[in-house]
């Protein structure tokens, strides 16, 4: 579950595993490998939330959406001989 990048369920796989095992020496080390993937879980929300989000309408020229009308109109639109933009 690890190389899988499923954390959670690998967290949760250990927990199972470290409640079978009867010896100190392994329940310990499958305690330190839960609060290493507890930490990576938390650093990947915390990266995730800072993450900026892009909207289709972040793509767009923003002079054409100054002017008031969609910059895909604008392109389509052909120039016409004599007349300035």
């Amino acid at each position: 579950m690890i190389r899988l990048e499923r954390l959670d369920e690998a967290t949760l796989t250990f927990k199972l595993r470290k409640n079978l095992k009867k010896s100190a020496a392994e329940r310990t080390r499958i305690t330190s490998q839960i609060l290493e993937l507890r930490t990576r879980l938390r650093r990947q929300r915390t990266n995730a939330a800072r993450q900026p989000i892009l909207h289709a309408e972040l793509e767009q020229d923003p002079w054409a959406a100054a002017a008031g009308c969609p910059a895909e109109t604008q392109a389509k639109e052909p120039a016409k001989a004599g007349r300035k933009p």
